[in-house]
């Protein structure tokens, strides 16, 4: 399988959980309340897993069903559950770093693995992978599970950034469904049409919030239009191809083309209700809408399809990686477990068949099983993400410097979009905020 060519600063944290996790938890879930797991007067090997597929409605049960299949294989590994919300995660697992009690294993993605990183909270897994097992995953997989060349984590589910467009939505709109728009001009006269015919339904849903994966998702729009604003010689929010972008998502907001400042799982519930048209998402918008809108797979397959984001001025398209991965934390007192728990979820057909029919993504190995091959291709959506997106994804520029950037850059893209102010104001001010953020 061909994947890619590779080339969150902390928030505060709402004390207590959420309303869901605290749910959960009633619900029999043991939180890690003490740190890494130990042995137990029977014999067993206790862990601890922070996880936010646990805490999401889509993927809750079937992470906790993966799990009692994995104690069945290993009865003396018990795996007890820490249910933690995405937006919560990275926070929440520094200050159990911060005060000795981190969980032995840990899902992450993007920016936070950095995150855990440069913490010094995270277990080196190259010597523990070894070659046969970092044989299966490819190169550039693999390399986004890698800081300063050491993988500190592996990837669990692939998981792109694709362009998603309803069909259905698109005929009504008097454009032709299976014919996307393949470069941004194309897009906002599709965006106006759609606007026109359908005011009811969102034309396009992407993510604007102030937060790393805010940055993250619109990475691949600014890279579209040949913006750069975190580069190896600095802060570059000032050049032109900056400004276009900056424009660009004015418009967006001005014409009432979505809805700003608005995560990606404010549009998600809409597009199960066909009220979003154009989608910037993961391959998880795919069991997502399924579970809200109980639809079967050729009625979703007849209604969406995912194609390449449009390109831009260059012609190049872009999207960026948001895999999910695993990584086992330094303080874990029972590491060779927490490999073997890693090892069953990554590469037991069970745990990769829930990464493509539960978590909607593409397994991290290249070869995987014919059953869970079989998954991928009946599926027009995920053969769209491994055959077409996946090739022009980019790897952002993860790690302290990006995490101190985010807020400075989603400011500035705020303030385009809810504002008047001429672009280079606007671009002066992110510059400059840049600039002390980076040094």
């Amino acid at each position: 399988m061909t994947i890619l060519r590779t080339s969150r600063p902390l928030r505060r944290w709402r004390i207590g959980m959420t309303a869901m996790a605290a749910a959960l938890a009633v619900a029999s879930l043991s939180l890690a309340g003490c740190g890494g797991g130990s042995g137990a007067s029977d014999g067993t090997t206790k862990l601890t897993f922070a996880s936010w597929d646990a805490a999401e409605p889509a993927t809750r049960q079937s992470t906790l069903d993966l799990v009692k299949q994995f104690e069945t294989e290993h009865p003396n590994i018990k795996v007890s559950i820490s249910p933690i919300p995405f937006s919560d995660i990275e926070q929440k697992v520094l200050l159990q770093v911060q005060s000795g009690s981190a969980p032995d294993v840990v899902q992450t993605a993007s920016n936070y693995t950095a995150d855990f990183n440069a913490a010094g909270a995270l277990e080196p897994l190259d010597t523990r992978a070894g070659q046969d097992y970092l044989a299966e995953i490819p190169q550039n997989v693999a390399d986004v599970s890698r800081v300063d060349g050491k993988l500190v984590a592996v990837p669990w589910a692939v998981q792109p950034v694709g362009f998603w467009y309803n069909k259905k939505l698109m005929a009504q709109a008097g454009l032709d469904p299976q014919s996307p728009p393949k470069t941004i001009d194309e897009l906002l006269t599709d965006l106006k049409a759609i606007k026109a015919k359908l005011p009811g339904v969102i034309p396009l849903g992407v993510d604007s919030t102030n937060r790393v994966f805010g940055l993250d998702v619109n990475w691949s729009w600014m890279r579209t239009f040949g913006a750069e604003p975190i580069a190896s010689s600095g802060a570059q929010a000032t050049t032109p191809e900056m400004a276009n972008y900056l424009n660009f998502m004015r418009t967006l907001a001005t014409e009432h083309y979505t809805e700003v400042n608005q995560k990606i799982g404010y549009f998600r519930p809409l597009a199960a209700q066909n009220k979003v048209a154009f989608s910037w998402d993961q391959p998880i918008l795919e069991p997502t809408m399924k579970s809200a809108s109980k639809m079967d797979d050729k009625t979703f397959q007849d209604t969406w399809g995912v194609t390449t984001l449009p390109a831009g001025p260059g012609g190049q398209k872009f999207s960026v990686p948001q895999d999910h991965q695993l990584a086992i934390m330094k303080s874990s007192k029972a590491k060779d477990a927490a490999w073997t728990f890693i090892q069953w979820m990554t590469r037991n057909e069970k745990a990769l068949n829930h990464v493509v029919a539960d978590k909607g993504a593409l397994p991290p190995v290249s070869k995987p099983s014919d059953a869970v091959n079989a998954l991928v291709e009946k599926d027009s959506a995920l053969k769209a993400f491994r055959d077409d997106v996946a090739p022009t994804m980019v790897r952002p520029p993860w790690g302290p410097k990006y995490a101190k950037a985010y807020d400075p850059i989603m400011v500035g893209v705020q303030q385009m979009m809810t504002g008047n102010q001429p672009v280079t104001a606007v671009a002066d001010e992110m510059q400059s905020k840049l600039q002390g953020a980076l040094q």
